[in-house]
Parts: C-alpha cells; sequence; structure tokens
C-alpha cells in the first residue's frame, strides 16, 4: 500500500501505477513510465499485445529492479528472468533483504522556561536487519532520531506536523546507516 499526504495528479498516478504493474505482472490499458517519465511500453504501438505483459524493469529512482516478471491473464502465464534460472520469488534474486521495525516511539519535555514546559521531544527509534544475500551474512542496525515541537502543539498535533520530516529524516539516516560502510 502506498500512502501520500496530497492527492496524486495524473502523471503521478500514471508513475505509481506503472511501478505497481511492472512489479506485480498487472495488465494495465495504460503506458507504462518509470518515475523520471521515460515511456517503457506504449499501449497505441503495442495495442494486440496488451493482455500478457511482463517486463524487466530497472528504476532506481523508485528503486525497482525487476529481474524476473510473470503476468497473469486467465488459465496463461508468461515468465521471464534474467539470468539462467527463475527463482521462485524476486526476493530469491535480491543482494539485500532489508527488513525493519519501529523499535521506539517517546515523548519527553525538552525545554523549559519560566517554570513552564516550552518545548517537548519526539523520539523515534528503527531497528533495521540487513541480510547479504550473496554472503549470506546478516547485520542488524539502529538509528534513532529526535524531533523538537512546541509545547502548545497536542501530540496528535505534533505528529501531523512532523510526519513529512520524521519519514525524510528517518529514511535518509536508514539508508546512510546501512549502505555507508560497504565493508560491515
Amino acid at each position: 500500500m502506498f500512502t501520500y499526504n496530497r492527492v496524486l495528479n495524473a502523471t503521478e498516478l500514471q508513475k505509481v501505477q506503472s511501478y505497481m504493474a511492472l512489479k506485480y505482472g498487472i495488465a494495465m490499458k495504460q503506458n507504462y513510465v518509470l518515475s523520471n517519465g521515460t515511456l517503457v511500453w506504449d499501449i497505441a504501438a503495442n495495442a494486440a499485445h496488451s493482455k500478457e505483459i511482463a517486463a524487466l524493469a530497472r528504476d532506481n529512482v523508485a528503486v525497482l529492479y525487476q529481474k524476473q516478471a510473470k503476468a497473469f491473464h486467465t488459465d496463461e502465464v508468461v515468465s521471464i528472468a534474467s539470468g539462467n534460472i527463475l527463482a521462485a520469488t524476486n526476493n530469491d534474486n535480491a543482494d539485500w533483504v532489508i527488513s525493519g521495525n519501529i523499535s521506539s516511539y517517546g515523548f519527553s519535555t525538552s525545554g523549559i522556561s519560566q517554570q513552564q514546559v516550552a518545548s517537548n521531544r519526539l523520539t523515534v527509534g528503527v531497528h533495521i536487519t540487513r541480510i547479504d544475500q550473496k554472503s549470506n551474512v546478516s547485520k542488524d542496525y539502529d538509528v534513532s532520531r529526535s524531533f523538537e515541537f512546541a509545547a502548545s502543539q497536542t501530540i496528535q498535533q505534533a505528529e501531523a506536523s512532523l510526519g513529512d520530516e520524521i519519514i525524510r529524516s528517518l529514511t535518509d539516516d536508514i539508508f546512510n546507516k546501512i549502505f555507508s560502510a560497504w565493508a560491515d
């Protein structure tokens, strides 16, 4: 499931739908485009072949690296793969498998002025596991980030106003933590 903090325009929606269609072998009656707008399948040019669409694709911006694909329509199945073998899932082709969970989520007072709470802090911790499929080595990482907000805000208001910053900051921290030291 994808969630956005606003309504997507038609071009953005087409990019998301294309991503999902390429990743999961879903036939759509529209062009397939990558996140940068590159056309990868043209419905007008391929009108006679619009029911069984399977694609190997790489979209670095959307973090899509489809090394095998299946397309399903009624009782027919089309399967393609790069390499010699069709793996059971794309995860079997992955160089890394990354999983994680929120390990801590708490609020505290961060500033006092004239014996009154002036600011609060939300601290979010994430535990990540990275499995290197090539060397069969697993490594755990922990990332934590704090976010300040005015004492006049409720917790719900703080979460709503900080949501984008929390996601952006933690995503950057997680990426940097697990990929900054390749030898780890």
